[in-house]
């Protein structure tokens, strides 16, 4: 069966950056409409999170550390089969009170990055975030 690039594109666009825009309560009704129920997230902590709920629990825990959240999508979506690639950037405003954090609360953070999904049965089904981690640290005073 082909391809639908502008379905892969819809299906991205409602991860980024509606789920990531919209209010942490209502992110998991979100994932479970555009993440196969198996989808897996593998992020960089070298935790693979499983099932929409735990991908949108790895969301929501972002959303907690910061406000005033900004997610743009700088380059993309670019389809190829079953893969959706896409270039980012998240800015926030750090909320505070984490332990290993030097920057106090209110500092401002841009974070750039990019994402890599596989697509299955029209549903992301496993996921790839990549950002430049040691320049968010650096920002935030946290490499001591």
């Amino acid at each position: 069966m082909p391809v639908d690039n502008n379905a892969l594109h819809t299906l991205y666009r409602s991860w980024l950056p509606e789920l990531w825009s919209s209010d942490p309560d209502t992110m998991p009704a979100l994932a479970e409409a555009i993440f196969a129920p198996d989808a897996v997230g593998h992020w960089g902590d070298g935790q693979d999170y499983v099932g929409p709920a735990a991908i949108a629990g790895k969301v929501q825990e972002t959303s907690t550390m910061f406000d005033d959240i900004a997610v743009t999508l700088l380059t993309g979506p670019i389809v190829d089969g079953p893969w959706i690639a896409a270039r980012w950037e998240f800015t926030g405003r750090y909320l505070g009170g984490m332990a290993g954090i030097g920057a106090p609360a209110g500092t401002r953070v841009r974070y750039p990055g990019m994402d890599l999904f596989r697509v299955a049965d029209n549903r992301l089904a496993e996921y790839w975030p990549h950002g430049a981690d040691l320049f968010l640290m650096r920002q935030l005073d946290a490499l001591g």
